[in-house]
């Protein structure tokens, strides 16, 4: 089998030295495989990356074992490091361990949340749907706003509940990368969710609320499937949702069950 080319794995950013500090290979690294610059199956050469960024072999090395921790690369037996394809069947198990940590997570907020925190959330939705993600001037800035927003939602959750939502922002983030960039006006619909989830917060709905969210996940999730394998038919995200709308009563306690 004929492997792809090194050059093209090394980085792009040949111009720009990075500081030594394994964290900023680690971001140069993440962030060209997130845009889509290196592509599944690019070969990572720690010689070429250390030359790329002006660097040792130690910080790429220890950059490429954080991204192989966060499943962006991996190194089958006997094959160098390379990056590491999105399957549909990892997204499928991602988003539904996601969709029902997070409808636990939003019940649990939802019913300690406090009214300057609903107006914190109220402001935090406002901003987010004033600017577009798919601007390139407004990108940095929406994102900022959208981690605000879903940091608002598990506030109370608890740390153990926190800690798997985490988990699966940071494996699922290619996936998401890639739906943003390959079905751009999706975000569109995500206005009217993000709006949909701040009102069933103002009714205090934990019941519609761990709902919204977790159809949101869900539809993001299904899209980007859809853009890697039309024929992929998703078992565990229909799963999560009939779980998260049929369970949530009885997990939130009564306080949600009579919202």
């Amino acid at each position: 089998m004929k492997e792809k080319s090194e050059t093209v794995a090394a980085g792009t950013s040949k111009s720009t030295r990075a500081s030594g500090d394994f964290r900023d290979v680690y971001a140069r690294l993440r962030r060209d495989i997130l845009s889509g610059e290196m592509k599944p199956g690019d070969i990572l050469n720690t010689v070429h990356i250390s030359q790329t960024f002006g660097v040792s072999r130690t910080p790429v090395r220890e950059a490429l074992r954080m991204l192989q921790t966060e499943g962006l690369v991996d190194a089958p037996y006997q094959y160098r490091m390379r990056v590491k394809a999105v399957s549909p069947s990892e997204v499928d198990g991602v988003y539904a361990i996601w969709i029902l940590a997070q409808a636990l997570a939003v019940g649990l907020t939802l019913n300690k949340t406090t009214d300057p925190e609903l107006d914190e959330l109220r402001t935090v939705v406002a901003d987010m749907n004033k600017i577009t993600p798919i601007n390139a001037r407004s990108k940095s800035a929406w994102e900022k706003l959208h981690l605000k927003y879903n940091a608002l939602l598990k506030r109370h959750a608890g740390q153990e509940v926190m800690a798997t939502i985490e988990s699966c922002w940071q494996r699922s983030e290619r996936a998401r990368s890639m739906n943003m960039r390959d079905a751009p006006r999706s975000w569109m619909t995500s206005q009217a969710e993000h709006v949909a989830v701040l009102r069933a917060f103002e009714r205090r709905s934990a019941l519609d609320a761990s709902r919204l969210v977790s159809e949101h996940l869900a539809r993001v999730a299904l899209e980007t499937i859809h853009l890697m394998d039309p024929d992929y038919v998703p078992v565990a995200i229909p799963g999560a949702l009939a779980m998260a709308a049929g369970g949530s009563g009885s997990v939130l306690g009564p306080a949600a069950a009579a919202s």
